[in-house]
This record gives C-alpha cells, sequence and structure tokens, in this order.
C-alpha cells in the first residue's frame, strides 16, 4: 500500500461493487502454488466431519461474511480500492486451520512440508499479487482517550478463539453487508468506514437497547469525535492470514468515562471492562519488547501500535526513528 503517514480520510478507501463478488461465495481452489486440501472436496469434508464446524451451526453462529479478494491504489488520486467477496463462518475456519502455523493447540490439516508453499502464498499476499485467500475484513480500531492516550483493552478469558487475555489495541470488528451495501438501492454507501466505526462502537458501548441502529450509530457522535477518524494501514495478519484496516479515532471523554460507557456481556463474558492508556512512551516500550512480551497482547496490537505511534509522531515508515527515539529518552523510560 502506499506510504502515509498522515493517514487516509475515510471516504478515500472505497469498495468497487461492479468488481466485487459479493452475491457468490468464496470458492476453494489450487490457488498460487497449488496447496494440498485448499478444494471443495477438502472443504465439504472438513465442513461435515469438523467437530469445531459442528458446534458453530449448532450455536447458529455459521453465519455470512466478506472476504477481501483484491486491492490497489486507485488512479482517483490518493485512494484505496477494495473488492469483497462473500464467504461464510464455516469457510473461514477452514482456511484458517489449514494455513495456521502459530497456534499449537491447533493441529493443521495439513502436513507441514508444504511450509514453502504457503511462505510462497504469504509471499503474494504481501505483495498483492494475484487475489487474496479466504479471509474476513476486519475493522482494528485504536481509541484515543481525551487526553491523547491510546487505549488498550483487554479480551476476555472466556473468548478463546481470539487469544483470551491478551491486551488489543482497542477493538476488532468483521465487516458485515448492512455496513457497505444500501439494500434499497444497490449501491454501496460511500462513507462505509464511517458507518462501520459507528455500528462497532454502538454494540460495544452501553446505549439503550431499545434504539435502532441508526439512532444508536447517531448517539455516538456524542462521545466521539468523527472528524477525527483516519484510516492508518491496510493489514495483512499473517498469523491467521487476515485482511483489516487499522483505524483511529479520538474520544471525547476519558478512558474513566468510556469504561462507564462499555457494555458488559454477561451471559457469554466475551467483552471486558478492563482498560489501559498508552503514553507515546508506553507505545514505544511496548513496540521495543517484542517479542519477549508477545504473549501478553494480541498479535496484531504490535502493528496497530506500530501505525498510531508512526501517525501520532508524524514519522517516516521506519522502525530506526523508535529505536532512536528510544535511544534518546531511555533514561526516561527508565524513570517512568
Amino acid at each position: 500500500m502506499p506510504k502515509n503517514p498522515g493517514g487516509w480520510k475515510p471516504e478515500d478507501i472505497y469498495i468497487d461493487l461492479r468488481n466485487s463478488r459479493i452475491d457468490s461465495d468464496y470458492k476453494f481452489s489450487k490457488i498460487g502454488n497449488d496447496l494440498d486440501g485448499y478444494d471443495e472436496v477438502s472443504y465439504d469434508k472438513y465442513n461435515n466431519t469438523s467437530r469445531k464446524i459442528d458446534l458453530i451451526k449448532q450455536r447458529g453462529e455459521d453465519e455470512e461474511k466478506f472476504a477481501v479478494c483484491h486491492i490497489e491504489k486507485s488512479s482517483k488520486g490518493n485512494k484505496v480500492e477494495i473488492r469483497l467477496q462473500k464467504t461464510k463462518w464455516s469457510r473461514l475456519q477452514f482456511s484458517w486451520d489449514i494455513l495456521r502455523r502459530l497456534d499449537t493447540k491447533n493441529e493443521p490439516i495439513i502436513n507441514l512440508n508444504q511450509e514453502e508453499k504457503i511462505n510462497e502464498v504469504y509471499k503474494n499476499a504481501l505483495n498483492l499479487k494475484g487475489e487474496f485467500l479466504n479471509n474476513s475484513f476486519c475493522l482494528h480500531l485504536i481509541l484515543v482517550s481525551k487526553n491523547g492516550n491510546a487505549i488498550l483493552s483487554r479480551i476476555s478469558n472466556k473468548k478463546t478463539n481470539d487469544y483470551p487475555s491478551t491486551w488489543a489495541a482497542t477493538i476488532g470488528e468483521q465487516i458485515e453487508k448492512r455496513d457497505f451495501f444500501n439494500a434499497s438501492n444497490g449501491e454501496v454507501y460511500s462513507d462505509f468506514v464511517v458507518r462501520w466505526v459507528k455500528r462497532a462502537l454502538a454494540e460495544e458501548l452501553d446505549i439503550e437497547e431499545n434504539l435502532t441502529l441508526e439512532q444508536k450509530m447517531t448517539e455516538i457522535e456524542e462521545y466521539v469525535d468523527m472528524d477525527s477518524l483516519r484510516v492508518l494501514s491496510v493489514d495483512f495478519e499473517g498469523d491467521i492470514y487476515n485482511i483489516a484496516l487499522t483505524c483511529v479515532l479520538r474520544l471525547k471523554i476519558n478512558t474513566d468515562e468510556f469504561k462507564s460507557l462499555k457494555e458488559i456481556k454477561v451471559n457469554t463474558d466475551e467483552m471486558t471492562n478492563e482498560f489501559m492508556e498508552c503514553s507515546e512512551q508506553d507505545i514505544r516500550k511496548i513496540l521495543l519488547s517484542y517479542p519477549k512480551d508477545i504473549k501478553n497482547y494480541h498479535p496484531s496490537t504490535y502493528l496497530r501500535l506500530l501505525m498510531y505511534h508512526l501517525y501520532s509522531a508524524k514519522k517516516s515508515f521506519t522502525m530506526s526513528a523508535i529505536v532512536k527515539d528510544y535511544i534518546k529518552n531511555k533514561k526516561r523510560f527508565k524513570r517512568d
């Protein structure tokens, strides 16, 4: 993606509906380097025999999702064009289980003698060669307190599918069709990033349940400065092969006030009200602690915080700026 430490405005990220395939399911095939097992026959077998998929279906969670199939810099100025394709949770789980290598509790479907082929698939994704494999387009939203500090939230220890008990910056949400598609006229919302962010926050915050989603999204503006919303990067999550937008948004309230708004889902225990603020010095400490403290943070947190630090400090896209800054201020870091 183009280097842009100042971030994109939300309207600079748009979905190319004409070349998207939002009404047809992602199909597995031997893409790129002929990964054994990455085909519809293997998926059908997995779908019919996996205990994991049985549980997903029993809970009614085999829902419609949307994968990024293509990204490119648009010819329309400094804009980013994204194409989507429909998928579903069971297809995502199959794809992730094939490609997953870092989760030692999850036995891969394929033999690791395909490591070289898998590495080539990841390399192609990073170099934007061809279409992406199956994924779920996600939002990584970094919230910044009224005092200017980034907010981290601890993932519930009950959320076993997403690095439980680790710290994340700040919330994540998979895209839904209503975020980008206007069913009344069949067109894409030009402000889909804004709508996506508002919907994610509406589901996260303790707003009156009797309000419609649109009313909740309007009420969100009481607590956040939507004019501050910027897209910092389009990220590739290598641990599960996934695509995400990392965004930053400033709150009109402090962290304690935000905590008081946070909804606690008692029945599922999947949400938390445990937060911590990170100053620029704190962020640099976290970044430079990698990989020593990797078990304490969600894998994407390092990338999210790096992009936020580069944005807030208006630095160029290089780790050397952070290292030099750390050396310059190491006495203060030790004191803090």
